[in-house]
């Protein structure tokens, strides 16, 4: 909204300064002329209510735009007052000068039905004529067939509506309403002038129409003059001959905007800028993902080093338990039978008291534990070759519970199995019997007495944090999952990290050697499976058995056989 302000007062005094020095003695006029004007001291002028920067009603009913200014200089010049009748839009305007209720219109273009009731002054002001639109159009021809809309009794509607190209016009009451109608594409484009396009634009912050054609045709804007009043044409054409340049340019400079709309608010362009800019955002996409998976790699070959460096490590303690182990059965298991063999030659013999047979018996026990150990530091470190065949793992789990019921029975566990139909695999059956009967004693011996033991066996498929866990498999991956769990007290956090380590037990002296729980891990892993430990809610203890199949391998040599 434009308001009055000092700069404007100052402008409208620049005027009348100007205005009193033209109008000593009226030079340019004929006494006729002169004489006409007294007789017509006041001049009814009826301006387009929303025409800006030509002409407009502002909010505070003040009339404003270019042609105010004209006719304030005009004013000044000739002595006469102007009386502004407000009217709602162009084509009540025009009705009214039809009627000859107006005497004159300031912003007009000449054409011939208009020269039917109006008489017109030489124009004071020319604006080329566009077209805009959303579209590409290169000539008016484009434009057939197309919706094009334009102010009803418009110099444009005038102009279309003779054209020889035919076009289906809208017509609605001012420029504004024609614009959002266009900017929404409601129709395929818009005439009108420049000036007008730019003024609103502006107003309304339009960005996605632009000037697709200039036309031959142009805004000739002058003063139209009832047809009875000849004489008021010939004077506004002598006042404005007589216009100094400069108050004419000050004038322009203050209310046009004559500019195409800016390249950056081409639609073409925003699109190219939209494309890009996506494009730039998918590579950075692009980009962050590249790297992150980079990090994962990063991690899972540092993880894999680390677990390879792990391995190392523990083939080199088991390499120097096997030293051992060697050295301990050459140094103790001989002197180990020698003994043996004398508590058993005394056991045989009569006559012994009964702290003498305690004594041979605690000595038989002490050679028994001493000779396990040893059979089990040898079993340790020294694996013969896996004989694998094709096999059943629930038949192994059915044979690892038929060795062990009667240590079931003893501490009066109840043994419930769910065990489906498995893939067939390939292992070595007597290793990972092993394995099932180490964690089924472990268990037992866990919870005690009147405790509950739960085998499950499935088939399934290892989600990604799964395989990211083993390193052995990949995610989605069919094996054969076998869990243990138990309702014992589970395993104390303090002691998660040490189950798999050699010797490590929580059992009391002479009742485990500590090596059951590594050597099952070491035999899972020579058949390239897991063996994972960890607690159960609400109470107990849980160990997952992962072993891989044959069942989604198409090639023999990723076979397990």
């Amino acid at each position: 909204m434009r308001v009055f302000n000092r700069k404007s007062f100052l402008f409208l005094a620049f005027f009348l300064v100007q205005a009193v020095v033209c109008s000593a003695g009226h030079n340019f006029l004929t006494p006729e002329e002169r004489r006409w004007l007294s007789e017509h001291p006041v001049i009814t002028i009826g301006p387009d209510p929303d025409a800006l920067p030509f002409e407009h009603i502002d909010s505070d009913g003040l009339y404003r735009g270019l042609s105010a200014d004209y006719l304030t200089y005009i004013s000044g010049v000739l002595g006469v007052s102007f009386k502004v009748v407000k009217v709602q839009n162009w084509a009540e305007l025009m009705t009214m000068a039809q009627q000859q209720k107006i005497d004159l219109l300031p912003a007009i273009v000449s054409s011939a039905p208009r020269r039917e009731f109006l008489e017109f002054t030489s124009p004071w002001l020319s604006v080329p004529g566009v077209v805009l639109s959303t579209q590409p159009f290169n000539s008016v021809a484009d434009l057939a067939d197309r919706t094009v809309v334009v102010v009803a009794g418009s110099i444009w509607d005038d102009y279309l509506s003779t054209h020889p190209v035919d076009v289906r016009l809208i017509r609605v009451e001012d420029s504004r309403t024609a614009l959002e109608l266009t900017a929404l594409s409601g129709v395929d484009a818009m005439v009108t002038n420049l000036a007008t396009a730019t003024e609103i634009i502006h107003q309304l912050g339009i960005s996605n129409l632009r000037v697709v054609l200039r036309l031959k045709q142009s805004t000739d804007i002058s003063f139209g003059v009832r047809k009875d009043w000849p004489e008021l044409v010939s004077i506004l054409n002598k006042t404005l001959s007589d216009m100094d340049p400069a108050t004419k340019e000050d004038i322009r400079q203050r209310w046009l905007k004559l500019e195409d709309i800016p390249w950056w608010r081409n639609p073409s362009f925003q699109r190219i800028g939209l494309f890009s800019l996506g494009g730039f955002i998918l590579i950075i996409v692009f980009f962050v993902i590249w790297n992150q998976s980079l990090k994962r790699q990063v991690r899972k070959r540092s993880e894999a080093l680390e677990q390879a460096h792990q391995r190392l490590v523990r083939a080199a303690k088991m390499e120097s338990i096997g030293q051992l182990a060697a050295g301990v059965a050459h140094e103790v298991k001989n002197p180990l039978a020698i003994i043996s063999m004398g508590v058993e030659f005394l056991n045989s013999t009569p006559d012994r008291d009964e702290t003498e047979q305690q004594i041979l018996t605690d000595m038989d026990g002490a050679v028994q534990r001493a000779d396990r150990v040893i059979r089990g530091l040898l079993d340790y470190s020294h694996y013969s070759k896996l004989e694998r065949r094709p096999g059943d793992i629930n038949e192994v789990i059915k044979q690892s519970l038929h060795l062990v019921d009667h240590e079931m029975k003893k501490h009066q566990i109840e043994v419930c199995t769910n065990l489906d139909i498995l893939e067939t695999a390939c292992f070595d059956f007597t290793r990972i019997q092993q394995v099932f009967i180490n964690l089924f004693i472990n268990s037992a011996q866990a919870m005690g007495e009147g405790g509950r033991l739960e085998i499950v066996s499935k088939m399934d498929r290892l989600s990604p944090v799964e395989a990211e866990l083993s390193q052995s498999y990949q995610a989605d991956q069919w094996v054969i999952k076998v869990t243990v769990t138990d309702n014992g007290p589970g395993i104390d956090d303090t002691e998660s990290e040490k189950v798999f380590d050699p010797f490590y037990t929580t059992k009391e002296i002479g009742q485990g050697t500590g090596l059951g729980l590594s050597e099952s891990r070491n035999i899972m892993e020579l058949h390239n499976g897991t063996l994972q430990l960890m607690n159960c809610e609400p109470t107990g203890a849980c160990a997952v058995v992962i072993l891989p199949c044959d069942k989604g391998v198409e090639d023999e040599e990723n076979s397990t056989c």
